[in-house]
């Protein structure tokens, strides 16, 4: 197989293409028939994309600003008609993927949005590449995973210096998320400053509607909806548990498990009111120490957000305690 890969690769490729690269300024020059007639057409842009590098099927899809309209063509490199591809302008940041938003005003074309990946482990870092977007001064960042600590330092001092800085981290509630984050940097003066806002979520099951089945649970559920509804903060509403009904799930050919999608639980916290004061006291506080300093400033917890799920019948007790208890 690898082989006729090599023969069809060696009978279509051109002998010479210039080195493109994610991020260059190019004129594409190709030949464009018309009938009869052949013209030349240049196109001038941005190259945001390079696939297959040593294949006969390498590509490269160039954007462009027209009458403040973002305009993208993919061209072939191999492909008989491209005559020429010019690089007018090298890019000083290599990137293996990037995705332009521009929004026009008179005749400048400000840049206000870019998406990365990192390309492989032996090019620079992500943090690199971060840091590299951060020196174009977006007003949003959005890193996809804080995965080490110069990612986690270069995504605070961003925070600090006026960008909103979004991202995910993989930890199993928003106060220890903020317990990793400790672990991955240290613990830093700067938390308080930088962050705003930590949200977790897990995602269960929801009850198929035409299949749900109503029922009275019994003494021993009741006591544990009754717990949880009891800590609820004090500007939430508490539901009516004298004539609770709950739902069990259903069966139908169609959806034989009596579940039909998901629906996300969610807590979140404010750097605001004990958070505050629990981060910095100067101790290192544990995951513990910061739940309950945000419980204490008014967050609803992810097994608050099921039950009262549960009873609005989205979902079940039984897999609310399965994901989340």
């Amino acid at each position: 197989m690898e082989s006729v890969i090599q023969k069809i690769n060696a009978t279509f490729k051109k002998a010479q293409v210039v080195d493109v690269r994610s991020g260059d300024t190019v004129k594409v020059h190709q030949k464009i028939r018309e009938g009869a007639k052949e013209r030349i057409q240049i196109f001038q842009g941005l190259v945001i994309r390079t696939d297959r590098k040593d294949s006969h099927t390498s590509r490269i899809t160039v954007r462009r600003i027209a009458s403040g309209i973002g305009v993208e063509k993919s061209f072939m490199l191999h492909n008989p008609l491209i005559v020429k591809v010019e690089v007018t302008k090298r890019s000083k940041v290599r990137r293996n993927y990037l995705t332009y938003m521009r929004t026009r005003t008179g005749k400048s074309a400000r840049m206000t949005g870019i998406s990365i990946t990192s390309q492989s482990s032996n090019e620079t870092s992500f943090a690199d590449k971060l840091r590299a977007v951060l020196r174009l001064d977006p007003d949003i960042v959005m890193v996809g995973e804080v995965r080490d600590g110069d990612t986690a330092k270069t995504a605070l001092q961003a925070a600090l210096t006026g960008h909103l800085v979004l991202s995910t981290f993989h930890a199993s509630s928003a106060a220890a998320a903020l317990s990793r984050l400790m672990d991955v940097i240290g613990q830093n003066p700067l938390f308080v400053s930088a962050i705003r806002l930590v949200m977790a979520q897990r995602l269960v099951r929801r009850l198929d509607d035409a299949t749900k089945q109503p029922f009275q649970p019994d003494e021993a559920t009741l006591s544990r909806i009754r717990d949880v509804i009891s800590t609820l903060p004090a500007d939430i509403e508490r539901p009516n548990l004298e004539t609770l009904q709950l739902f069990k799930p259903g069966s139908s050919v169609v959806v034989p498990y009596g579940y039909k999608g998901q629906v996300a639980l969610r807590e979140q916290f404010m750097m605001i009111g004990k958070v505050v004061e629990v981060l910095a006291e100067g101790r290192r506080p544990t995951t513990q120490d910061i739940e309950a300093a945000a419980i204490a400033s008014g967050m609803r917890t992810m097994l608050q957000d099921g039950i009262l799920k549960a009873i609005a019948g989205e979902t079940t007790v039984e897999e609310i305690y399965r994901v989340v208890g």
